[in-house]
């Protein structure tokens, strides 16, 4: 998105307006009120030290920054859509998080979460982000023609290359807080958007309340259609209310460019194929995307975007780029090097098994991708994963041939 979209629109903040009224324009002789949180006025009968939640066996960000001080200070506090504190760190009270792997511990509701709470988020997402501060700005670069290389992975060790990122349309609540009646209008505003794709992207949409469990499971099988919400993360936070009810996928002919739609986040575009042509995929991302914000644009709907954060979506883990670029490659060798882990880190790269981020992998296959998300562009995320995967591939053809990788131990980027 080339223009900045911080300007909040009034009426968007108000659930009631979601249906009998576009949401990115003030309807004649309305007055927008915010509505109160009758629930959070309740608490309020309580101490704030009666209400603090006990997070002494927490392991996640959000309860590293949560004291009960700050607390104190934001518990009354609601976004104009009834968005409280304890719904942005539900998800992290009811999960302490896995021991050796930090967990967010925190969501947004809408796009004023952000600021409103930013006393708890901005240290958030500076712990999170390496070091992101208030100040710092966010960049963007969707023009392929900007990454170096990226055709020439080696198909022989790069079985599958993907990119995927989220968005959000302004004007309505996140999964976490929307109602059944937003979450409605995201689904009929999508898909009605998406239909009008052409070329190699067009496709159709597909709604999970009318799939059989049979159709669901081989979509899921083939890595194109999320999990059912069995995660405490998702359940927790509240984004599998009403299941499976105004969700589902949109594909084009060739299932290489794909659409969730009310997961995790209002959209999640995926661009993915066989083999190693990172180059293809990511301009297929970059074409699909800037035609979709197009065609919302066109609907009078633009996408939740500011010069700080970049794009806004649901998680803080996934503000700026909310890119994802992976590949899933043959390392059998690589994987049992002592420097695996030291080489991934100074490539600021992270690994999953192959069936997600909680899997093993099977074959030596791993699921390599960029570790960042906020602070670099799109085009600069996908660079590091291109040189990271081709060093890492050259290094496991040494190992091969019992030969040393030493000097191919990268520097810290």
């Amino acid at each position: 998105m080339q223009e900045s979209c911080t300007n909040t629109l009034s009426t968007a903040n108000y659930k009631v307006l979601s249906i009998i009224y576009p949401l990115h324009s003030s309807p004649q002789g309305v007055s927008a009120m915010p509505f109160g949180n009758t629930h959070n006025q309740l608490k309020m009968k309580y101490s704030s030290e009666a209400e603090y939640p006990d997070l002494t066996k927490h392991n996640n960000h959000m309860a590293k920054v949560l004291t009960p001080q700050l607390y104190e200070r934001l518990r009354s506090k609601q976004t104009p859509s009834g968005f409280t504190l304890d719904d942005v760190i539900q998800t992290g009270v009811d999960n302490p998080g896995h021991p050796f792997i930090m967990t967010v511990g925190c969501v947004g509701g809408d796009e004023e979460t952000y600021d409103v709470f930013k006393d708890l988020l901005d240290p958030v997402i500076m712990d999170r982000h390496g070091g992101y501060k208030p100040t710092d700005k966010h960049k963007t670069d969707l023009n392929p023609a900007n990454l170096k290389g990226g055709d020439d992975l080696d198909p022989n060790y790069v079985l599958s290359s993907r990119v995927r990122t989220g968005r959000s349309i302004r004007g309505f609540c996140l999964p976490p807080h929307c109602s059944r009646g937003e979450r409605r209008a995201v689904e009929k505003l999508s898909v009605e958007a998406l239909g009008a794709l052409s070329g190699d992207l067009k496709g159709k949409y597909y709604a999970l309340k009318n799939m059989s469990d049979a159709e669901q499971q081989q979509l899921i099988d083939d890595h194109f259609l999320f999990d059912k919400p069995v995660s405490p993360l998702l359940l927790a936070s509240g984004m599998a209310r009403d299941w499976p009810d105004a969700r589902g996928i949109w594909h084009n002919v060739n299932k290489t460019f794909l659409v969730w739609v009310n997961e995790e986040d209002h959209l999640r575009v995926i661009s993915m194929q066989k083999g190693g042509n990172m180059k293809e995929v990511f301009t297929r991302f970059c074409t699909g995307l800037t035609k979709i914000e197009e065609l919302f644009k066109n609907k009078g709907y633009v996408f939740m975007w500011n010069e700080h954060l970049g794009y806004v979506l649901t998680c803080p883990s996934n503000l700026g780029t909310g890119l994802r670029a992976g590949v899933h490659v043959k390392l059998p060798n690589m994987s049992k090097h002592n420097k695996f882990e030291e080489v991934l880190k100074r490539l600021r790269l992270q690994k999953r098994g192959t069936g997600g981020v909680d899997t093993a992998a099977v074959g030596g296959v791993f699921d390599i991708s960029n570790a960042d998300r906020l602070g670099f562009s799109e085009v600069e995320l996908v660079q590091m994963v291109v040189d990271g995967v081709k060093l890492l591939v050259e290094m496991e053809k040494r190992l091969e041939k019992g030969q040393a990788i030493d000097d191919l131990i990268p520097v810290q980027k």
